[in-house]
């Protein structure tokens, strides 16, 4: 079974990498982590529906997207894919 990993929205950037089983990777701005998104591959419509789901939830799901180790590393998650 493959890896799973959650895009969720916390203003705390005191979360990144620490505690919980779940790794994590904090960006400042949604602008940044779109900008991640859409250099591996997702899609503008996916990407206006996940900024609509995590400003009005705090999370998001992005069904049927794999990840290649170097798309892991370049979205901040290196200790995941080594």
């Amino acid at each position: 079974m493959p890896s799973m990993y959650t895009l969720a929205r916390a203003n705390d950037p005191e979360r990144h990498a620490e505690g919980g089983a779940m790794p994590t990777v904090h960006y400042p701005a949604w602008e940044q982590l779109a900008g991640k998104l859409s250099a591996i591959g997702i899609g503008n419509s996916v990407l206006e529906s996940a900024k609509e789901d995590l400003d009005s939830t705090g999370g998001s799901t992005l069904p049927f997207v794999s990840l290649t180790d170097d798309e892991l590393k370049q979205l901040g998650f290196a200790d995941v894919a080594d």
